[in-house]
């Protein structure tokens, strides 16, 4: 009997050691992963929603127009839908750049001030098929002909707000040679394609 209690013992003792190192190893990795900067989250937040869009040649475009080169309203949708529908919301006035369906959100731009040197602004309503590049980070085309195009690339950096870079493409010239634009979304509340209409 007392045999049988130490050979328990032992083996409920072996056990909680084995728990120990487990539940240790899965902290430290956890601990590693947080100091790397891959926080673990299950799924990527939504981008749904309607923002305001600045594009600009400095960063401080907001609180400075004169760096201002466009501005405006950019919809983005979780989910896609058609031409047709999209028309229903804000009318035949689509811009020039086509893009192929499923869409999955739309903007209304505007041109300040002089700046030949990017093409943002270019298509003043537009459809548009974003696509997440990473987790936290889109692509979105907001202008292209046969011989140039409008790309933004954009990052999360708050819970209503997205930063990064718009890139003006022509054909024969180095993409190096052409300046690129800093670009600043900020969250106004949920989807309204009928903003598209407006800017």
């Amino acid at each position: 009997m007392e045999r049988r209690f130490y050979e328990r013992a032992c083996l409920l003792r072996r056990v909680q050691v084995r728990i120990r190192s487990v539940v240790a190893s899965l902290g430290f990795l956890v601990l590693a992963d947080l100091l790397m900067g891959h926080p673990r989250v299950a799924h990527a937040q939504q981008m749904g929603g309607t923002y305001r869009l600045f594009i600009c040649q400095d960063a401080s475009c907001i609180t400075n127009n004169k760096h201002l080169v466009a501005r405006g309203v950019l919809v983005l949708t979780d989910t896609s839908f058609s031409y047709a529908q999209l028309s229903a919301r804000i009318g035949p006035q689509l811009g020039s750049t086509f893009v192929p369906e499923p869409l999955n959100g739309c903007f209304a731009l505007r041109r300040m001030g002089r700046h030949p040197s990017s093409l943002a602004g270019m298509d003043r309503i537009g459809a548009v098929t974003w696509r997440r590049a990473t987790r936290d980070s889109i692509e979105i085309m907001l202008h292209r002909t046969p011989d140039a195009s409008y790309t933004v690339a954009l990052m999360r950096v708050a819970n209503d707000t997205l930063r990064g870079i718009g890139t003006s493409h022509l054909a024969g010239i180095p993409p190096d040679s052409i300046p690129v634009d800093t670009v600043t979304v900020i969250r106004l509340g949920p989807v309204w394609l009928q903003s598209c209409s407006r800017g």
